[in-house]
């Protein structure tokens, strides 16, 4: 499931229609405690953040980093018209800035996908990883 917050109403028919078509369930959230309220009753793949929000500047951001704290590594894409805001680095491989202006519905639907295969390679990787230790503390003793 998909968790997405914006509060632009074209932008959210338009996208969610094309993850819908893609075979993802996207569910819609148009502000920060609807955001909040979906995230305590579903267990998102992914989040698709807006940064410029009604309520500020920049809430989206506010929202992006109390959203982490809960989901360290569930992938979040942070969409915005702000040019200044692409050259933030955000040092998080689960994480893209994108400006709105530049995607396509199917970009965001391939930059999702792309993040949540990195992902699962992630989780393979530590659980081989810990399998691996654990056989090895095993067999020694």
């Amino acid at each position: 499931m998909i968790i997405m917050l914006d509060d632009e109403p074209y932008f959210i028919a338009a996208y969610k229609d094309v993850f819908e078509l893609e075979g993802y369930e996207v569910s819609i959230s148009q502000n920060e405690d609807e955001f909040f309220k979906m995230l305590n009753s579903i267990n998102p793949t992914a989040v698709i953040i807006d940064i410029m929000l009604h309520t500020g500047y920049d809430a989206g951001l506010d929202v992006y980093g109390r959203f982490r704290r809960l989901y360290p590594v569930v992938p979040a894409i942070l969409l915005t018209n702000r040019e200044d805001m692409k050259s933030i680095s955000i040092n998080d491989p689960f994480t893209k800035i994108l400006l709105k202006r530049d995607i396509t519905p199917i970009d965001l639907v391939d930059s999702i996908r792309s993040m949540l295969k990195k992902e699962s390679a992630t989780i393979s990787k530590s659980a081989n990883k810990a399998n691996s230790a654990g056989a090895k503390s095993r067999a020694a003793d």
